[in-house]
């Protein structure tokens, strides 16, 4: 049986922010750390099926970090449960956040369970990392469970008994084929040979949000490496969706499905690899820069996702304010924070902003609008896109007066976000995402300018086209702010606390009842928007108030009870 290799650094896990799980450290013997890694395990191993693989990356300069779950390994906690994923993201995240902060760049791999986890804290918080490999992901399993323990593990889930212990298939023969580490494997005392029901039904839940998501969210430069003879995961499903993700697709056609095991060097150079080269590549090819005006939650949160993806970056704000921002901005969601890249340009006047941009986002409020215009009058070349991320339906015609000449784009941004101090922005559930549509002028130069811009935020993106596009686009938008807003603004309550009480929830209802009415009288059929299936909204709400509010108030709410825009507005006196 071969020996792990030891840690090179004390076995004593780290103090996350988040509850105190163990995590191996290996770090480079001397001279300067590259950056880090993050690796995640799988649903059977834990953090020291990493040690013959961690230090071959310490040789080449980087420090190595790999948790053990709750309940997996040395961490404390129920044997094979995980609790939900949401909470695996928090503690994946947390961690990130404070090995980012330490080591400067940050890469993420995870192998087999671990793939599917690390895909997953990739598409909800990729600006975190700086890269993604998957070493023969979980997303598609040929077999998790005999079908027996399904059957079960159905039956436990719908008595509400999710503590329930089921077997997993898997034999030692089908990760490796090297009989040294076959033995290693049956015989490692910190083994997981049992996971629950819990366990079985979190990992549907994150393989479907997976599914659903890749392709529609900007990922991380990003690997995968596929073992060629894997009897555990369906390598032509998991290669499609990757295709799909724009994720590269590599292979080691002799190997079985625990690569670390089975080619550890190459394995180790794969990873090696892809980290070095988003070392190399620097800034990206010059593009011309995008101007945000307006430094509030949502400006400031789009300034620092735009430093994080290298964009060039001016940010326009009120006199008095730009010097309070200078040390960059720190984007909170959850527990992950990360600070915004030094690239950001603060300015008090147009002239003082990067030349010739390709964009323009107006991230004010409907009644800063008219002063943003003026301030920027004569200063947006010709062929800049103008866009409105506000909730005002009649910007863009403000815009468009004042620009005639100019290509103008409605826009929407469906997220939570809230300013916590100056340059600190809250983002409570890092979901949602924006969505554009066509007003005025050159269609391709507008959505080459936005979707250029937005690629490098992270965020999930849409572009909607055909009749009348921008009019619905934002009359969809106001009928989630007509519902909510101002009794938010009141309350405190958020969407799912207003429609729980019956009351209040009725006024809700009756609220985004009439606004979908106005929009029938004016001809606009609602669109879905990222987060919202706003279209069904307003079949639900031709039901009787009663009804409605109490069918609204049984869907699961993503959001806190938090301080919507209206809200922070009306607390600060404005």
């Amino acid at each position: 049986m071969p020996e792990l290799p030891a840690s090179s650094s004390s076995p004593e896990p780290l103090q996350p922010r988040l509850d105190g799980f163990f995590v191996r450290e290996w770090r480079p013997e001397g001279g300067r750390i590259r950056g880090a890694f993050l690796l995640l395990h799988g649903m059977e191993s834990h953090s020291g099926w990493f040690a013959d693989l961690a230090p071959r990356l310490t040789a080449d300069g980087w420090a190595v970090f790999a948790p053990d779950q709750p309940g997996w390994g040395q961490s404390p906690g129920r044997r094979g449960h995980l609790g939900g994923y949401r909470d695996l993201l928090e503690r994946i995240s947390g961690l990130a956040s404070e090995l980012r902060e330490s080591h400067g760049r940050l890469h993420l791999a995870g192998m087999s369970w671990g793939g599917l986890a690390a895909l997953y804290a990739a598409l909800r918080r990729g600006w975190l990392f700086d890269s993604l490999a998957l070493l023969a992901p979980g997303i598609f399993s040929r077999r998790d469970l005999a079908p027996a323990s399904r059957l079960l593990a159905a039956g436990a889930i719908l008595a509400g008994r999710r503590d329930i212990l089921l077997n997993p298939v898997f034999r030692p023969e089908d990760f490796t084929s090297r009989p040294e580490w076959r033995e290693f494997i049956r015989t490692d005392a910190e083994r997981t040979r049992r996971v629950d029901a819990s366990f079985c039904l979190e990992t549907l839940k994150m393989r479907r949000f997976v599914r659903e998501t890749a392709g529609k969210r900007r990922l991380p430069p990003a690997l995968c490496l596929l073992a060629g003879r894997d009897r555990i995961i369906d390598n032509q499903a998991v290669a499609a969706l990757c295709r799909r993700a724009g994720i590269q697709v590599e292979a080691l056609p002799d190997a079985a499905h625990s690569l670390i095991f089975e080619n550890p060097a190459a394995t180790a150079g794969f990873l090696a690899r892809q980290a070095a080269a988003r070392e190399a590549s620097g800034n990206p090819a010059p593009t011309r820069p995008t101007w945000l005006v307006g430094p509030g939650a949502v400006g400031g949160a789009l300034a620092s996702l735009l430093s994080f993806g290298r964009q060039p970056t001016g940010l326009l704000s009120r006199p008095g304010r730009s010097g309070r921002l200078r040390g960059g901005f720190r984007l909170q969601a959850g527990s992950a924070w990360r600070q915004s890249a030094g690239a950001l340009v603060y300015a008090e006047t147009a002239a003082a902003l990067p030349p010739r941009p390709a964009l323009v986002i107006l991230a004010v409020k409907s009644f800063s609008l008219p002063a943003a215009l003026a301030a920027l009058a004569g200063k947006i070349p010709a062929d800049a896109a103008i866009a409105a991320i506000g909730n005002g339906v009649l910007s863009e015609a403000a815009i468009a007066k004042s620009f005639p000449r100019h290509s103008v784009i409605a826009a929407v941004l469906c997220a939570g976000l809230e300013t916590l101090a100056p340059g600190v922005v809250s983002w409570p559930d890092d979901r949602g995402g924006l969505a554009a549509a066509m007003y005025q002028g050159d269609a391709e130069l507008a959505r080459e300018a936005w979707q250029g811009a937005m690629t490098a935020t992270g965020m999930e993106s849409h572009w909607f086209a055909g009749p009348r596009a921008a009019e619905r686009l934002k009359w969809s938008k106001l009928m989630l702010n007509a519902g909510f807003n101002a009794l938010n603004a009141l309350t405190g309550w958020s969407s799912a606390g207003i429609l729980r009480q019956p009351d209040c929830g009725k006024l809700a209802v009756r609220a985004m009842r009439e606004g979908f009415q106005v929009m029938r009288a004016l001809s606009l059929a609602p669109v879905d928007l990222p987060g919202f299936q706003v279209a069904r909204l307003g079949l639900l709400l031709r039901l009787p108030p009663s009804l409605a509010r109490a069918l609204l108030a049984r869907r699961p709410a993503p959001e806190r009870e938090a301080a919507f825009s209206m809200r922070q507005d009306f607390l600060k006196r404005r």
